[in-house]
């Protein structure tokens, strides 16, 4: 959800809860474990006249894992309701459109004149979920941060910070408050220092994902003695498979998100 194109604090939770998986089934009562209230109070709030405390807004905030200007215009809502002269609504109300013109700046930068820089690329290959959560994001279900983190079991905060990441580089653009996938592709040189990090990562996830292998998922190891001239065969093979799974997924519509590891080495 664009939290800017809304001037109601309350109307924006309201939305948000109403637009995440299973409608938000039982995220009123998480929401007031966050804020260590009663489940009654939290109706109070957002459905009646109370009014969250700045404290509570800003544990929210981190909840809901929205980033600095998103939080930042959060608060700035919260106080323009708590506040009491309309002098301080009107300076609120001010400094209000000025996150929003800013924001709009960022919606508009052009992603496609990006270049990662050498600590972006160190930032994106330093866990498996950035590259992960990109990807998802080229699914048609997926544009929210509450829906990818549920379906990656990650926090919402970590999320928001990744794709926050991913938008200010153009690696995932944010169109009408919706999020996709950017047009830049990613590739890491064999002889960078952080090819074993990449590599390492979505092996650890291929590791985690052998407790709950599905029937139509494949795991193979097969340790073996073979002649020296059929390693190269071998890998050959392997580079040609690659090839042709990497001409699929071009043309391939976007509908889950999926992982190919592939090892052939000398013991």
């Amino acid at each position: 959800m664009n939290l800017f194109q809304l001037d109601d604090y309350k109307e924006y939770v309201r939305q948000r809860i109403a637009s995440m998986p299973k409608r938000g089934h039982g995220e009123w009562k998480k929401i007031a474990e966050c804020l260590r209230i009663h489940t009654s109070m939290v109706s109070q709030i957002f459905k009646g006249e109370k009014e969250l405390t700045l404290e509570q807004s800003c544990a929210l905030c981190h909840y809901f894992g929205l980033n600095e200007l998103e939080t930042d215009y959060f608060l700035h809502l919260v106080q323009r309701e708590r506040a009491g002269s309309a002098q301080l609504k009107q300076v609120l109300t001010r400094q209000m459109g000025e996150l929003k013109e800013k924001f709009q700046q960022l919606q508009h930068r052009l992603p496609k004149t990006m270049k990662l820089t050498e600590a972006d690329k160190a930032l994106f290959y330093s866990h498996w979920y950035y590259s992960g959560i990109r990807l998802l994001s080229s699914v048609p279900e997926f544009h929210d941060v509450d829906r990818i983190a549920e379906y990656l079991k990650l926090p919402k905060n970590v999320v928001s910070s990744v794709l926050t990441f991913l938008v200010s580089v153009g690696l995932c653009a944010n169109k009408n408050g919706k999020l996709q996938m950017g047009p830049n592709r990613t590739h890491i040189e064999m002889e960078s220092p952080l090819s074993a990090r990449h590599h390492t990562n979505w092996r650890i996830k291929a590791l985690e994902n052998l407790q709950s292998l599905a029937h139509d998922e494949l795991s193979f190891t097969g340790p073996m003695s073979i002649a020296v001239k059929d390693f190269a065969k071998i890998r050959g093979e392997a580079v040609e498979f690659i090839e042709k799974v990497s001409a699929i997924v071009k043309d391939s519509e976007p509908e889950q998100l999926a992982c190919l590891t592939l090892d052939w080495f000398r013991v």
